[in-house]
């Protein structure tokens, strides 16, 4: 078995045969990464409840909102779709490479944005929120050239 040819670090892939067959980890990547921002969610409600119910316009509690929206729901979208769309249409999966850059594209976007709510850095804000406008743009993108190459039924 050949080593990959991809520089980007290998986040907790599976072993066995799924992968010597060539099926991406990338979607798994997205799915603790959903995990993971359900648990600083849950950690944050609790701290920040108080703050909540008194205005949802509170820098924190912007910032707790979008890592519910963000960073849990549309991430564990994210990796589904990844996983699941090629198997439903019967295509091919995307690059595993497209799906790497994608996701750390998206993890560094979702950071940055909510890091720009949580400091009020409008500057941060900004560039989270563009990377963020940018990585569903190229995962659109990628999910729309799955549909337009499936065979027609």
């Amino acid at each position: 078995m050949r080593a990959s040819p991809h520089p980007l670090p290998s986040l907790a892939a599976p072993s066995g045969q799924a992968t010597a067959a060539g099926v991406s980890a990338v979607p798994l990547w997205y799915l603790y990464t959903s995990v993971i921002s359900l648990a600083l969610f849950c950690s944050g409600l609790i701290a920040l409840a108080p703050d909540a119910v008194g205005s949802t316009l509170a820098p924190h509690v912007l910032a707790l909102i979008h890592v519910a929206t963000l960073g849990v729901v549309t991430t564990a979208i994210m990796g589904a779709l990844w996983q699941l769309l090629p198997v439903i249409l019967v295509v091919p999966t995307p690059r595993t490479r497209l799906s790497q850059v994608h996701y750390l594209a998206w993890l560094a976007g979702v950071t940055t944005l909510i890091t720009g709510f949580w400091r009020s850095w409008w500057q941060a804000l900004a560039v989270g929120g563009s990377i963020v406008v940018l990585g569903v743009l190229v995962f659109a993108a990628a999910m729309l050239w799955l549909i337009a190459t499936a065979p027609s039924r």
